[in-house]
């Protein structure tokens, strides 16, 4: 914190001795939690009553309470201001996302920098949350110019350290979303400057959980298992020791995705049912639904179709509360492999190309690989080689540059190699979904 005001001041504003443009400024620094100030503030209170400063002789005890209730009054109508904006701006930010783009109007540089280009930042945030799931797309547009508009605020207009803990939380964001689409080398930088605008705030702990938990997803989808894991011990201890089990619950659902990954689906099963003793289904229904979604994934890898297949039917009313586009998109994807797996190999391919479209239509290249794994898998099947070995030879030319690792990368080659040949395997083919990442539901 600086820019603090001389010792002495606080002597002038307890009785009333200070210019109205300094005393805003040293009561605004006052709220914002300076301990050394506030310190300063009772010495100089202490000192002044000792010495039976003439204020209080004329006026008594009351005056000593002037700077408190100017404080608290000044607080209540920065607090009453910001919430009318926050309504106002969730307004003009649903609306414009309705079609009425009029509602959104640039903000001057004054409005930008102060409560009103808070409540906007925010109110982009809130959205960025229920289009997450449902078009990742669409949210990673809104956290680009919640990222934007944070840029704006002047951190002096506001208490110290929260507009780099607000600007933090945008870049978080960004950083998720451009996870979520499959851009992981602009996920990785965009969770570094994340982390420094958190080393520039407040401290809040809670802040710090949810970079960790931003990390370690960032991570499994990078195949990076053992930070990861370093990354979710961690977080699982801070959520609990923040009394959250919700969010105890979704770190546990983290490590079983890495779990599947790894290609450990005994281990992943046994972290999904963990997750779930964590989780109230009144209050956690998607993450509940995740959880649960996740568990028919092992049973499809573990070769257990008719169990994946009544597990997943039995899911069906919780898909109906909770889920979004995406997950419906990825619940079709374990149709199309239960299919595949019971043999219905016709009904496979057609729920594979739907989804590769759907995919693409999304802009999602990452999911339209999966996809065209999926569909490999089902020509492994049918013994058309040849269209395994033009689908691997495409990803190959497609992800050299969309920042997966090296191993996925190989694996491509790998498995355009046995397609030639004519020895692919299914076996092959899970490895290579494994090393890109299956795409299960995610959080």
């Amino acid at each position: 914190m600086s820019n603090h005001p001389a010792p002495e001041s606080y002597a002038a504003l307890i009785v009333g001795g200070f210019e109205r443009s300094d005393q805003r400024q040293a009561i605004r620094h006052l709220l914002a939690g300076c301990g050394d100030c506030r310190d300063a503030a009772a010495v100089a209170y202490r000192s002044l009553e000792q010495d039976g400063f003439s204020t209080a002789r004329r006026y008594g005890s009351e005056c000593y309470e002037f700077p408190v209730r100017h404080a608290m009054r000044a607080a209540r109508a920065a607090f009453a201001r910001l919430e009318r904006e926050r309504e106002s701006a969730l307004r003009e930010v649903g609306a414009a996302l309705d079609g009425d783009r009029n509602r959104l109007k640039a903000l001057s540089a004054k409005e930008a920098a102060g409560p009103r280009g808070w409540a906007r930042a925010e109110a982009l945030l809130v959205y960025v949350e229920r289009f997450r799931a449902e078009t990742p797309t669409r949210a990673l547009k809104l956290a680009q110019l919640a990222v934007s508009v944070a840029a704006r605020l002047d951190p002096e207009a506001h208490p110290s350290g929260h507009v780099a803990d607000l600007r933090c939380r945008t870049w978080a964001e960004l950083a998720n979303a451009q996870r979520l689409i499959g851009d992981l080398g602009a996920a990785e930088h965009s969770l570094a400057i994340a982390e420094m605008h958190r080393n520039r705030g407040t401290g809040l702990p809670g802040l710090a959980a949810d970079l960790l938990d931003r990390g370690a997803s960032l991570m499994i989808d990078q195949r990076r298992f053992v930070e990861a894991g370093e990354y979710l011990d961690r977080l699982i201890a801070l959520r609990r020791a923040l009394g959250q089990p919700s969010q105890v619950g979704k770190a546990l659902v983290l490590q079983g995705i890495a779990a599947d990954y790894r290609e450990d689906p005994g281990q992943a099963r046994r972290l999904f049912l963990a997750a779930l003793d964590e989780l109230d289904p009144a209050v956690d229904g998607r993450l509940v639904m995740i959880a649960l979604h996740n568990l028919v994934d092992c049973e499809i890898l573990l070769d257990r179709f008719e169990e994946a297949r009544r597990a997943q039917r039995a899911l069906a009313p919780l898909y109906d509360c909770h889920a979004g586009e995406m997950d419906r998109l990825k619940r079709r994807g374990q149709e199309g492999k239960i299919a595949a797996g019971l043999g219905d190999l016709h009904l496979a391919e057609a729920i594979f190309r739907e989804n590769r479209a759907a995919y693409e239509r999304q802009g999602m290249p990452f999911y339209v690989a999966l996809a065209d794994l999926d569909l490999a898998a089902v020509w492994v099947r049918q013994g058309r080689f040849a269209a395994v070995y033009e689908v691997a030879d495409q990803l190959v030319c497609s992800f050299s540059a969309l920042g997966i690792g090296r191993e996925a990368l190989a694996s491509f080659l790998l498995l355009r190699e046995a397609a030639r040949t004519e020895d692919a395997t299914i076996a092959l083919i899970r490895k290579v979904a494994a090393q890109l990442g299956r795409g299960g539901a995610r959080l």
